[in-house]
């Protein structure tokens, strides 16, 4: 029963060398007594355009790799893990693997993924959770994670000015030149509004700080609190 509920992507694949890509799924299906048929393995087929007729050991990486999904999600469980999902995968194919997460996630399905790629995370994910030396340090929502970040402008003045005199405990002022900075704010923003109320302000843009930006950041600071 177990078997049908969960599918489970390791990060190191081994296949049998001496199956084609066909014996294996159908091997894979008799061992869990799938009810489907096949017929969604074959969706996932089409889906990673995967010809499954090869011999497996003369399949290339990426292939082999297509193969794993297939087999391990075919019989459509609830709960998917995946570790490294898209290892071996071109950038096409890692497209195709991230649309099909998102729309397994709207059918419903629980996933799990492990990875190191932030743009997987990013794109997929709703809650994060990250790992330090062997244990769980944080669970938060992308979007709370953001929240939580130093925000960081661009500012641009009309003309030249000395912007040394911005430097402020909440302020990190980064110059670009004598009419350009980026300044990281660590307190509240009114700080670097009211630095700037005197200024011939052109512009001021917010850069948004991806997801590998805040886990570097969260992670610094972790290192901190510990020394």
């Amino acid at each position: 029963m177990l078997h049908q509920l969960v599918g489970y992507l390791p990060g190191e694949v081994a296949l049998p060398d001496n199956m084609t890509g066909s014996q294996f799924l159908g091997w894979m299906r008799r061992l869990r007594a799938s009810a489907n048929g096949g017929l969604y393995a074959g969706r996932l087929l089409d889906r990673f355009d995967l010809n499954p007729e090869a011999v497996i050991a003369t399949m290339s990486k990426g292939t082999r790799q297509k193969l794993a999904l297939v087999a391990a999600f075919a019989h459509d469980p609830a709960v998917m893990i995946l570790d490294e999902p898209t290892s071996g995968l071109d950038p096409v194919m890692q497209q195709t693997f991230i649309q099909w997460i998102r729309e397994e996630n709207l059918r419903g399905k629980t996933i799990f993924l492990s990875t190191h790629q932030f743009t997987e995370v990013e794109r997929t994910c709703h809650r994060v959770g990250i790992l330090k030396q062997g244990s769980l340090s944080l669970v938060d929502s992308i979007d709370h994670l953001r929240r939580k970040s130093r925000q960081v402008f661009e500012v641009s003045l009309g003309e030249s000015r000395d912007l040394g005199f911005l430097a402020d405990p909440d302020l990190d002022v980064a110059l670009v030149n004598n009419r350009t900075a980026t300044i990281t704010v660590n307190g509240p923003v009114i700080h670097l509004i009211q630095k700037l109320s005197s200024l011939p302000v052109v512009s001021i843009r917010e850069i948004t700080q991806d997801l590998e930006e805040v886990f570097m950041e969260i992670y610094q600071h972790d290192e901190e609190e510990t020394e």
